[in-house]
């Protein structure tokens, strides 16, 4: 028996080692010994596998061995491969390869065939653990890698990362810079993961140095430049990018160029070709664009075609603005066009088709209008999107539309301004859209908010108050309701204030603004009165418009005023206003504004007049009104004639005192210092101020051919006016009615911190105890 078992076991492990000797000799080397192969085979069953069915197969194809894998099942591998449908002939093998290099996952791929066995030999690429870029200065990361298309954890491809290598450098040459390129880099962290780093070379931005137009005889060089938005590189341009070559801006400029030619009659103009090239080692461009100007047309004659039955010829031909005679302007037909289209939509017509036709002949034009009648269509629904933190109703009671109104177009532009005007929108678009019902239509208005919180600190220097500083925090969206809260801090070598102020523009959700502010300023006044004065207090205001362009105002104003600091050198008419006293006033005012820009205005007309009654409580008593009006006049391009008409009247109950009374600063009366005239004291020199006073500026700005981007103009100004009247009296009190006047030049600058003003003068009309000045700059508008 014991032999029987020593039989057993011999034949037991000879058998295995045999069967063992057998597998090994159907699997080939591994090609690579950095490889860790796992295998699996499609069928087998490891090592305790049927030697019956392996047998069986052993002359056929039917096992797929994948080797190297790691992190990819065999099974995904097998199926992108494709390998079972391919066949197994020395072509399929090498499809089967390219397919698995196709799909970016591998690093190196080898299959081949060793008798019934397919061998798939990969080696992995590995993932993208970080990605980050260095070099750029001129572009921030969250830019660059917003625009890439591969991403942290994707498996590495090298042919992603070049394309996003040249995404970037796109990037660059849109910026102007032309000579960056980029490397990408690899950093190792182990067998399966990697960082990727963007290396920019960002080189030299490319400026144009020089923009050529070729073919050009109507127009010189210089008027098309000012037409077009590229700009040629200058020295002392240190802000803007227009010199930078950007192709979408040219592409800009191509339709500039069209659309200035064909205001003025050229109605054959095209672009021949515009060219760019590098010169100077690839540091600037040179930009030609060649032109065909064609014929200048006439119009020879004028008509309208409608089969709107409410909108015939007759009412339409005062709203068209071009006539017979005429040279041929695309702006005058596209603004009569305009003109038609409102016209209709008054009449409730939503979609009116408006085409200019057009028939040349021997350098003139037939034109005709021809108007389409549309639908009527009625409001079903409006919808507002993209207020994430406004609420709906700050929107809808800006528009001049609610569900149900007839469609017009008038009120739709209307009512994007009105939702613009908020300034709690950096975009605001308003368009139709169908609904179910053929004859409605919804509103859509869709709005991107901008932040309303602000924090600023600024500083500089002026003639009124010497050094400024400031500094203030302001929400103009306070709970998404736009309401508005303001602290600001401002101080000067002169002057001290800090004011809290409080607005809600729909009080009681009708439409009328009403508000708060409290107040404390102090002011150092000893230089032109030899005095100081502090004062703190509230105002309580309310506004509405009455009609368009119509505002009336309310308010009341609660005071404390000091006067203090006096000197023994000072009048004796301030010496007894030394002391504290509380001011009452309630204030009523009418403002009409036109003007077609608040800071920079050159068309259009404000007319503000304001009545004042201080008294009711308090220690003063008189009633004052002010009338301020400005008139601004388009002469030509560039050349804006701005007239200034304001005067002022207390009515005394009471004696007046001296901080109530009227002062004129230098930037109303140029060519006068601060307090320069007016009633004084002719023993300490120090200024009164007075009850009645009268202003007139004029005041021509005119280009100096400069680049508009520089915002820098020249002007001539002509002042004249006057301040007289006291309640009080006395030998020592000069006091006189005679009109000051004052003539000069300057230069304007609209700077990024609001208007610069530089003034030389000279008095022209003044008296003995006038204090004058020939040299002044200012900041903000004097109207």
């Amino acid at each position: 028996m014991k032999n029987y078992f020593i039989y057993f076991f011999t034949f037991f492990f000879l058998s295995q080692f045999f069967l063992c000797n057998f597998a090994n000799s159907q699997s080939p080397g591994t090609p690579s010994s950095s490889y860790n192969f796992d295998y699996h085979s499609k069928g087998i069953k490891n090592e305790s596998q049927d030697l019956n069915i392996l047998e069986e197969n052993f002359n056929a194809v039917t096992n797929i061995i994948v080797q190297g894998n790691k992190r990819l099942e065999s099974n995904l591998i097998i199926n992108e491969s494709q390998i079972e449908s391919l066949g197994v002939n020395e072509k399929s093998l090498s499809k089967a390869v390219k397919n698995l290099y196709k799909t970016g996952y591998f690093e190196d791929v080898q299959i081949f065939k060793d008798k019934n066995y397919i061998y798939i030999n990969v080696k992995e690429n590995p993932v993208i653990d970080l990605i980050s870029v260095e070099g750029n200065t001129e572009i921030s990361d969250e830019l660059i890698l917003e625009e890439l298309t591969i991403k942290t954890r994707n498996v590495y491809s090298i042919d992603v990362i070049k394309s996003d290598a040249d995404t970037i450098e796109t990037l660059y040459k849109r910026q102007g810079f032309f000579s960056t390129y980029v490397e990408p880099k690899i950093i190792k962290i182990d067998d399966g993961r990697v960082n990727l780093v963007f290396e920019v070379y960002e080189g030299k931005e490319a400026k144009i140095k020089r923009i050529n137009f070729i073919n050009n005889k109507v127009f010189s060089d210089s008027t098309l430049k000012d037409v077009i938005s590229s700009t040629e590189f200058r020295w002392y341009e240190f802000w803007g990018s227009n010199d930078k070559f950007d192709k979408d801006r040219i592409n800009y400029d191509k339709d500039l160029l069209k659309k200035y030619y064909y205001d003025n009659g050229y109605i054959d103009f095209r672009i021949i070709s515009v060219n760019s090239s590098l010169v100077d080692n690839r540091k600037d461009f040179v930009v030609n664009f060649s032109l065909y100007e064609g014929n200048r047309y006439k119009v020879s004659d004028v008509n309208v075609r409608s089969n709107i039955r409410n909108l015939q010829k007759l009412d339409v031909s005062n709203l068209i603005e071009i006539s017979k005679g005429d040279w041929y302007s695309s702006v005058d037909i596209d603004e009569s066009i305009n003109n038609i289209t409102e016209k209709a939509s008054e009449l409730g017509y939503a979609f009116v088709e408006v085409y200019p036709v057009i028939k040349k002949r021997m350098g003139f034009v037939d034109l005709t209008f021809e108007i389409e009648e549309g639908k009527k269509i009625f409001i079903n629904r409006i919808n507002i999107s993209g207020n994430l933190k406004t609420v709906d109703k700050v929107i809808r009671r800006e528009l001049e539309l609610v569900d149900g109104d007839p469609f017009n177009s008038v009120k739709l532009r209307q009512s994007e301004r009105n939702v613009n005007n908020t300034a709690l929108f950096e975009g605001v678009e308003i368009k139709l859209e169908e609904s179910s019902d053929a004859n409605k239509a919804n509103v859509e208005v869709e709005v991107k908010e901008k932040a309303t919180g602000q924090f600023s600190v600024g500083g500089g220097f002026s003639s009124l108050d010497g050094a400024i500083g400031n500094v203030s925090i302001k929400e103009s969206n306070l709970f998404g309701e736009a309401k508005e809260i303001s602290l600001a801090l401002g101080i000067s070598t002169r002057r001290q204030e800090i004011d809290l102020s409080y607005t809600n523009p729909y009080f009681l959700d009708k439409d009328v603004a009403a508000g708060i502010d409290l107040f404390n300023v102090r002011r150092n006044n000893k230089r032109y009165s030899g005095y100081k004065h502090n004062i703190l207090g509230f105002r309580l205001r309310s506004g509405y418009e009455i009609i368009n362009d119509v505002r009336h105002f309310s308010s009341y104003t609660l005071k404390r005023d000091k006067i203090h600091d006096i000197s023994n050198s000072t009048s004796r008419y301030i010496q007894g206003q030394e002391g504290k006293r509380v001011t009452s006033i309630i204030g009523q005012a009418v403002q009409y504004s036109s003007l077609n820009d608040r800071i920079n205005p050159t068309e259009g007309t404000r007319v503000r007049l304001d009545l004042d009654y201080y008294g009711l409580i308090g220690d003063s008593e008189h009633f004052q009104s002010e009338l301020k009006i400005a008139n601004f006049f388009r002469i030509a391009d560039g050349v804006v004639l701005g007239n200034f008409i304001e005067g002022g009247y207390i009515l005394p109950i009471k004696d007046v005192k001296i901080n109530d009374r009227f002062f004129i600063n230098g930037d109303r009366l140029r060519g006068f210092k601060n307090l320069g005239v007016g009633p004084r004291d002719s023993s300490t020199t120090d200024a009164l101020g007075g009850e009645i006073y009268y202003l007139s500026r004029n005041e021509l700005t005119f280009p100096l051919g400069l680049p508009d981007d520089l915002g820098v103009s020249g002007l001539i100004f002509g002042d004249i006016g006057s301040l007289f009247s006291l309640s009080e009296s006395g030998s020592d009190i000069l006091d006189e009615n005679k009109p000051r006047a004052s003539a000069g030049i300057g230069i304007s600058w609209l700077s990024p911190f609001g208007p610069v003003k530089f003034y030389l003068s000279k008095a022209i009309l003044k008296e003995n105890y006038d204090k004058k000045e020939i040299f002044r700059f200012s900041f903000g508008t004097t109207y």
